[in-house]
């Protein structure tokens, strides 16, 4: 019920770790934050909050603290706490397509009604940001209410009530409540003194008796239960004035200010213009998604049952790619960036088999994947996929299937994250011409032959290489054929790779020691070669490894110069 003469604080507690963090990471946090939080909590009965765990989270706390569940329903149950639901493996619902969002909505609202006995009503998205369509996504889902960043709101004379107080906004006939988070007042949250914080919100009372505060802060802030026991003592000592509330309990006799219309949030999609790493990513993830969405649409009249498992499987994974960290700020952090590739590279694996079966294949595919407007091409087995770009002539994937790698999951900060590609060549002038490009098939084989010519010293060189892969092999082989005046030039060759560098010529043997396999570079020709390390720099400064660059160099002569290099993967 809403009291007008008290302040209605509704204060929600964010909890989520990222897919690929570390197990000690989730187990720091638990102890020095989720489990202080809930049993302070506990301690404070007359007082509601809102709580939002990631989906992630919940199964970390299911199979690693039980009892901390328990304890997290009883106080559901009695009425203390409302969980809020979202994206269950917290994507950013701005990048992935319409049908996901649901799905990942959707995943997370029948785990909640599951495990705690009763549905959410409400839903909050990473960033806080605002979807127009949204609330046609939610009414889909039973779903009333969402929380966004105050700076979302238009800051117009009409749209300024007398106090604090929340929204409604419609897409398409179908409305949405939508409560204004106070930012700053949310970030001072652990900063701020209690006594700070309390003193604030007296004085917006005092100003505008009756206002409604939404505050959503991440629990991992609060690493030692002292900070939260005086806050909550505070709260007990000032009902007086405030009451803490929870958003289902405001909403029994709604009274929103009036119709909102939002702006979009261009952050993250400016973010993808900026970072070419997080942009593959990206691109990537939305092409398993549209294999899955036509996987899923076509119709089987055997092996039904078996179908929709490994559709189900597939689905699964990709909303675990989805997790949104990699595709921000957490780009440039290796373990992160490398477990949504293995999602997304898992969720293929299982279109593989509902399009091949278990029998060996190759395929070729031609398309714009990073959507520039020119054409990359997929040379693909049931072992490994080669992603390859016309426009440069190198490759910028290369997937290993049987242990879900990205071998070249690697980048530099160049100013912004961008990815390192490797099969880069370095001869002609890079005057922004692409290369020709024919790609071939054949009978268990798939090719693709890339052609450029330059000027080089004033002389006329054409540059030809062509990359074959074999059905149920871990072999790429690539053969060079150079032609021209080409006394006194040199060629180089550029690798990078995800992997730890082990042994020099003759052949160049990387280890990845975690997973068990070795990658192999053969060459028919001697190169001097140059090795070097590939690192970012971490906002404290700290360097992080991403991998390792090989520069083969060779010196040229003659008119007709060939090269072969087979990488082999054991």
């Amino acid at each position: 019920m809403f009291l007008m003469d008290k302040l209605q604080l509704l204060l929600c507690f964010h909890c989520h770790q990222p897919l690929g963090n570390f197990d000690w990471v989730f187990e720091e946090s638990y102890q020095r934050s989720y489990q202080p939080l809930l049993q302070t909590i506990s301690q404070h009965p007359r007082l509601k909050f809102s709580l939002h765990y990631s989906g992630l989270l919940y199964d970390w706390l299911a199979s690693h603290q039980p009892d901390y569940l328990a304890l997290l329903k009883k106080l559901v149950k009695r009425g203390q706490i409302e969980l809020l639901s979202g994206g269950y493996y917290e994507p950013d619902f701005s990048l992935i397509p319409f049908e996901d969002k649901i799905g990942q909505l959707e995943l997370l609202n029948n785990f909640i009604k599951q495990n705690f006995g009763r549905p959410p009503l409400g839903a909050i998205l990473p960033g806080r940001a605002c979807e127009a369509q949204l609330p046609k996504i939610f009414k889909k889902l039973a779903l009333e209410y969402t929380l966004i960043d105050e700076d979302y709101f238009p800051q117009s004379s009409f749209l300024a009530p007398a106090r604090p107080s929340f929204f409604t906004t419609e897409w398409e006939g179908e409305t949405l409540f939508v409560f204004p988070i106070k930012r700053q007042l949310s970030e001072s949250l652990g900063h701020q003194a209690p006594e700070e914080l309390i003193a604030s919100l007296k004085r917006i009372n005092q100003a505008q008796p009756g206002s409604l505060i939404v505050l959503v802060t991440d629990a991992e802030k609060y690493n030692s239960p002292d900070y939260l026991t005086a806050l909550f003592s505070l709260f007990a000592a000032n009902t007086a004035w405030l009451d803490l509330t929870t958003f289902s309990l405001l909403l029994e006799e709604p009274s929103p200010f009036g119709l909102v219309y939002l702006p979009l949030d261009p952050k993250s999609h400016n973010f993808l213009m900026g970072c070419p790493a997080a942009n593959n990513l990206h691109k990537k993830m939305l092409e398993v998604s549209s294999q899955l969405k036509t996987a899923a649409a076509a119709k089987s009249l055997f092996g039904k049952h078996e179908r929709e498992q490994e559709i189900s499987k597939a689905r699964c994974h990709l909303y675990q790619g989805q997790g949104g960290t990699a595709y921000g700020k957490g780009i440039h952090h290796n373990h992160l960036r490398q477990a949504a590739y293995e999602q997304l590279i898992l969720a293929g694996l299982e279109l593989d088999k509902i399009k091949h079966g278990n029998r060996p294949f190759v395929e070729l595919t031609v398309s714009d994947l990073d959507k520039d407007g020119q054409a990359e091409v997929v040379l693909a087995n049931n072992v490994l996929s080669l992603y390859l770009s016309p426009k440069t002539g190198a490759c910028f994937e290369l997937d290993y299937k049987p242990k879900a790698v990205n071998l070249l999951s690697t980048l530099t900060l160049d100013p912004a994250p961008k990815s390192v590609c490797s099969f880069v060549d370095q001869l002609l002038p890079d005057d922004g011409r692409p290369y020709a490009f024919l790609p071939n098939r054949k009978t268990g084989e798939v090719g693709l032959r890339l052609e450029k010519t330059g000027q080089v010293n004033g002389q006329q060189i054409k540059l030809q290489k062509s990359l074959t892969l074999l059905a149920n092999q871990s072999i790429v082989a690539i053969e060079y054929e150079l032609s021209g005046e080409l006394d006194g030039l040199s060629l180089g060759i550029e690798f990078n790779f995800n992997l730890k560098f082990v042994e020099p010529l003759p052949v160049v043997k990387l280890v990845d020691e975690a997973e068990g396999f070795t990658v192999l570079l053969e060459l028919n020709q001697v190169a001097a070669l140059t090795t070097y390390p590939v690192e970012t720099v971490a906002h404290d400064g700290a360097k992080i490894y991403q991998g390792v660059k090989l520069l083969f160099c060779w010196q040229l002569a003659g008119t007709h110069w060939p090269l072969k290099i087979n990488l082999r993967i054991e």
